[in-house]
């Protein structure tokens, strides 16, 4: 009798388990997992002192009745115009004003912002939604990068949903590269003391296209080719001769469909041109 009633107790205690079990497996898939919002700047390129709009985006918005951070830049790279709200529909009772904006330390490279739902119903967004845009002038020296950053200076990074939790929030930095002056436009002849340098032929170019130049005095030639965001794709080395010379580009170096920039290089000069790769 006492083994029989051991193996009944054995098999509840079984059955209990695999009851807790079925229950807890029916919670995890039924309560919904909050999202994780992100707040991200893209990447971007620009000609040396000219303008620019930094778009800063979010994704994983879903329910959200707050969010605020702080924007950071290097202030001697960058000057600070104005800021815009890109899609108001977006975001409800946003603006460029003081009421959402701190401008007092632009001038130091700060800002801060701070939204919230007034009408307290939360907002969900698709993502790569931009939230505003921030225009500046750019100021730094060609070939140079630098960085906008999320931070918590001066005002703190922290998003609430609608049932008033604190999400954890994930942030991504976005790097500007300010790009050589081209000189001239297409079509027109570039030149120094120890070259002249010609559009690119055929300029857009699907296969090949040829680089020509005219060489004033022998000399040892790099030519480099890079993408808009200033990353090196390609160089090649030759020495040449005085006359009219050329150098074959190759869309198999290319990675993507894209306008680069080619940049022929002797020890003393350099220019720097625009081309386009279209694939048919």
């Amino acid at each position: 009798m006492a083994n029989i009633r051991q193996t009944i107790f054995n098999q509840l205690i079984k059955m209990t388990k695999r009851v807790l079990l079925y229950f807890a497996l029916l919670l995890w898939f039924v309560v919904p997992v909050t999202a994780q919002p992100t707040i991200f700047v893209s990447d971007a390129s620009v000609d040396e002192a000219s303008s620019i709009a930094i778009d800063v985006k979010v994704s994983g918005f879903t329910e959200i009745l707050s969010m605020q951070f702080s924007v950071n830049w290097d202030p001697t790279f960058f000057t600070f115009d104005s800021v815009s709200i890109s899609n108001p529909s977006s975001f409800p009772n946003y603006s460029s004003g003081q009421n959402n904006f701190g401008l007092n330390s632009v001038a130091e490279g700060r800002l801060g912002t701070s939204w919230f739902d007034q009408d307290l119903l939360g907002i969900t967004l698709a993502d790569n939604t931009t939230a505003f845009t921030i225009h500046y002038t750019v100021l730094g020296n060609s070939e140079g990068t630098s960085e906008i950053l999320i931070t918590d200076n001066p005002t703190v990074i922290e998003v609430s949903n609608i049932n008033s939790e604190i999400l954890e929030v994930t942030t991504e930095n976005g790097t500007v590269t300010v790009l050589e002056p081209t000189g001239i436009e297409d079509l027109h002849i570039q030149s120094n003391q120890a070259f002249s340098l010609f559009q690119n032929e055929p300029n857009p170019f699907d296969n090949q296209t040829v680089v020509r130049f005219d060489v004033y005095e022998p000399s040892d030639f790099e030519l480099v080719v890079y993408d808009s965001k200033g990353t090196i794709i390609h160089t090649e080395n030759a020495h040449f001769f005085e006359g009219s010379q050329s150098i074959t580009i190759d869309s198999e170096i290319l990675p993507v469909a894209g306008t680069y920039f080619y940049k022929l290089k002797t020890k003393d000069y350099f220019i720097t041109n625009r081309m386009i790769l279209v694939r048919k």
